[in-house]
């Protein structure tokens, strides 16, 4: 991963300079940041939004 000192920004495409501000980009250590979410998560929150929906459609009361 990639630092911007003048930006106080992580870069996490490996590049050289910035592409805010064109400064050099230092490389830093530390846990990987993931760009995209967890399909696993995901795949939980669909679930509640068609669980909600369908109770909404049906106008059940949601369990707690």
């Amino acid at each position: 991963m990639k630092y911007c000192k003048e930006c106080d920004v992580n870069i996490i495409t490996p590049i050289s300079k910035c592409p805010l501000c064109k400064s050099p980009a230092i490389s830093v250590s530390g846990p990987e940041i993931y760009a995209y979410p967890d399909l696993h998560a995901r795949q939980l929150h669909e679930s509640m939004y068609e669980n909600l929906i369908s109770a909404m459609q049906t106008k059940q009361t949601l369990p707690a």
